[in-house]
């Protein structure tokens, strides 16, 4: 299946004070030189996606430094109120979006986005308005939505609301894949080192 970059958008939220990590996890490296917002947005950028919005907060946003080569695919997106949660933070992502079309949105958390996991989701794209990766029956991310569950949230005008149980509303559909890395979640220096520099 070819996939036109034209079809998708992403978005990438990172507006987390990280306070467990300590650290910025957008910037932990899950190689040398390699940090997981890079290889967030390498994935996406590489699958085709026509744009991808990083969503950050204030005192984060000053520290990205984007590559020259993502120049008008790549945009920063500020959250002024990370603590209002996910659905408020991909909310502010949304809202940027240039086009109305389907968009992934990913955590910064999990860094192993995969070109195979991206053409899975989409391949399912028709069946549902929210289409998830799963392994051994557990769902994880990124998650695929289409652009009337894209028009809903952008106009809740609440900002309590819990994403998953919004999602929750409308038809999903889970689509099984061969990689646990969906599933993984890396908030503490313990899950750090566990999953990455033992690897």
């Amino acid at each position: 299946m070819t996939v036109s970059n034209q079809s998708y958008s992403a978005v990438i939220l990172a507006a987390g004070h990280s306070s467990r990590m300590g650290v910025p996890k957008m910037f932990l490296e899950v190689s040398p030189g390699m940090s997981f917002l890079d290889a967030c947005l390498d994935a996406f950028i590489g699958f085709g996606c026509k744009e991808v919005l990083v969503v950050t907060n204030p005192s984060f946003m000053m520290l990205v430094d984007l590559k020259p080569s993502w120049e008008g695919i790549v945009r920063l997106v500020q959250n002024a109120k990370p603590d209002y949660g996910r659905f408020y933070s991909l909310q502010c992502g949304l809202k940027a979006l240039i086009g109305m079309r389907s968009v992934f949105f990913h955590n910064v958390d999990n860094p192993f986005v995969s070109k195979e996991v991206l053409t899975a989701l989409s391949s399912k794209e028709g069946e549902a308005s929210v289409v998830r990766p799963s392994f051994n029956k557990q769902r994880g991310h990124p998650v695929l939505i289409n652009s009337n569950v894209v028009k809903d949230m952008l106009s809740e005008k609440g900002h309590v609301q819990d994403l998953r149980d919004y999602l929750a509303r409308y038809k999903n559909v889970s689509v099984p894949v061969k990689t646990p890395d969906i599933l993984k979640n890396i908030n503490t220096p313990e899950d750090y080192r566990k999953i990455i520099q033992s690897s």
